[in-house]
């Protein structure tokens, strides 16, 4: 019996449950590792394709430096993620 149809399905439940807390916490474990400072859920905010970070300017400046090998990094981890820029 082919059970794709299902798994199909379920993954769209799967993206769903991932766009909350979850890709938070994600986000902020991957640009944590980046920038060798912790990052905490509360300092993150998605809408649609853009990540915003709450924090002292020097912070989001090492944001910056590191931004294209953070969001690397977020498409390896969350593939089905579409972000495009982190503020």
């Amino acid at each position: 019996m082919d059970y794709n149809h299902i798994n199909s399905f379920l993954g769209k439940f799967k993206e769903v449950l991932l766009k909350g807390e979850e890709t938070r916490e994600a986000v902020a474990i991957i640009i944590s590792k980046n920038i060798g400072v912790e990052i905490v859920t509360k300092m993150i905010r998605i809408k649609s394709t853009t990540i915003y970070i709450d924090g002292s300017g020097m912070l989001k400046s090492e944001i910056l430096m590191h931004k294209q090998s953070i969001l690397r990094d977020i498409i390896k981890i969350l593939p089905m993620s579409r972000f495009t820029d982190i503020r």
